[in-house]
């Protein structure tokens, strides 16, 4: 699972062949361009990822002022410098009484230590784009428990997550707003719940990622009757789809889940040919959180047996290195071959049981600096 975090790494510096007062420093598989000279190898940092918004602060102590991205210039983006790709921003440390310390508003701490997230002392906060109308709309605390906290790291922070000769699925990452669709038994919700569509013995609900993971889910009324994730729920079926599912899994005591992504025009940028949202499942799941995932094989079975369609499959086989080169740098989107591809999901092929399963994104670097991008969860 993915989280925001603003660590202290250790750096390793290698050189930009473009231009003779750069560095790049590196930072697990991420790049930043920092001046020549300013870090060395083995110096300890605070990296701060893409989509931190920085205070204005830490913009004065970092000269970044009025430099960033945004409307008030403090939200950090990939750029390019001189022909190489910076993601993030390096922010150095200090040395007190022999320990790793940072200066924060009027302070400097102390006792830091690799790999603490000092997002809280740096009063850096994560990026989150406005919601329009058509993801907006009224919504209900069905509770942690019964819904999916998902997202999916960036290889980058994982480059040896998988090694050579894994056996792994590779998806297309579609452009859109991830959903996540659940049957609950009734069973399990003893007082009801007059605020979800009831369903041959449950409850049906719909979710965005950022509502799912914290347990709020929309609610099946009139008001919500334009929104983008009740419609495609509606449009599609999936009520009926979930009913098929539970049965043809054969659970009927725990929670099933459709998860995937609705895109197409009115979504975001991207519209893959679409002139409405269409919508494809990338993932099921049953159970409480946390919940267990099939694996990609059942999922895609699945799918076929209850009428839904599954994320474009690019490649099944070993991973090795040369994917991002054959599915990702500089392809275009496989449904309509019009634009270009964000990226791709590498998953493993067999779920592993009692290990957290392995998926990690690839992005394309042409997805990064596109015109015109639109960048709502």
């Amino acid at each position: 699972m993915s989280s925001f975090k603003v660590p202290v790494v250790q750096l390793k510096i290698e050189p930009h062949y473009g231009a003779d007062n750069l560095e790049i420093a590196k930072v697990g598989g991420f790049s930043s361009v920092v001046l020549k000279g300013q870090f060395k190898t083995g110096d300890y940092a605070v990296y701060i990822p893409e989509d931190s918004v920085l205070p204005g602060w830490l913009l004065d102590k970092m000269s970044l002022k009025g430099k960033l991205a945004g409307k008030d210039k403090n939200r950090v983006k990939p750029v390019r410098l001189r022909g190489e790709i910076s993601q993030g921003l390096i922010y150095p440390t200090t040395s007190i009484d022999g320990q790793i310390g940072i200066e924060t508003y009027g302070a400097a701490i102390s006792g830091i230590q690799l790999g603490d997230d000092v997002a809280r002392l740096l009063e850096i906060e994560k990026y989150e784009p406005p919601i329009p109308v058509a993801l907006a709309g009224e919504v209900t605390n069905l509770g942690w428990k019964y819904t999916v906290n998902f997202d999916v790291e960036n290889i980058k922070s994982q480059p040896d997550l998988f090694k050579q000769g894994d056996m792994v699925y590779v998806t297309e990452k579609l452009h859109g707003t991830c959903v996540q669709y659940g049957l609950i038994p009734d069973s399990m919700l003893l007082e009801g719940n007059d605020e979800l569509q009831y369903v041959q013995g449950g409850y049906v609900f719909a979710a965005s990622k950022g509502l799912g993971g914290k347990g709020l889910v929309f609610k099946n009324n009139d008001k919500n009757t334009k929104n983008l994730y009740m419609r495609i729920l509606h449009e599609h079926n999936i009520e009926e789809k979930l009913v098929k599912l539970r049965n043809a899994m054969n659970i009927f005591n725990e929670p099933v889940y459709i998860i995937g992504e609705i895109f197409g025009k009115g979504v975001q940028d991207l519209h893959y040919g679409r002139e409405k949202p269409d919508f494809r499942v990338f993932d099921i799941a049953i159970g409480s959180r946390p919940q267990q995932f099939v694996s990609s094989l059942d999922a895609i079975h699945l799918c076929r047996m209850i009428g839904l369609e599954y994320v474009p499959i690019l490649y099944t086989g070993v991973y090795h290195e040369g994917l991002k080169d054959i599915y990702v740098e500089g392809k275009k989107d496989s449904l309509s071959d019009s634009h270009v591809r964000e990226g791709v999901v590498i998953r493993e092929s067999k779920t592993r049981e009692g290990l957290e399963r392995r998926m990690v994104k690839m992005i394309n670097s042409d997805y990064l600096f596109r015109k015109g991008a639109t960048e709502y969860n």
